[in-house]
């Protein structure tokens, strides 16, 4: 299997790598019809949160498949820290 390489980066609700789209986050709103919307909604923190994710899943995968194959060790404990705050939204 063959994907678009990291690091991806997001920009609004885009997720992109050298300005390619890799993936569109919406965010959904089930409000009343006429209703302003409500930008401190949850619901836009869970497309947030879910656009944080997607966009840390290369480094994700490279990890995962580095211990797999090598073991677990401090250098690789650095990256998948680093991988999981990405994905977290924290660095």
């Amino acid at each position: 299997m063959t994907t678009t390489p990291g690091p991806w980066v997001i920009g609004g609700e885009l997720i992109s790598h050298n300005f390619v789209e890799i993936a569109t986050v919406m965010h959904c709103y089930a409000g009343k019809k006429g209703e302003p919307v409500n930008r401190n909604s949850p619901v836009f923190g869970v497309a947030d949160a879910n656009a944080r994710l997607i966009a840390a899943a290369p480094e994700l995968l490279e990890v995962a498949k580095d211990i797999l194959a090598n073991g677990y060790d401090q250098g690789r404990r650095i990256k998948l820290r680093a991988a999981v705050t990405k994905a977290e939204g924290k660095g």
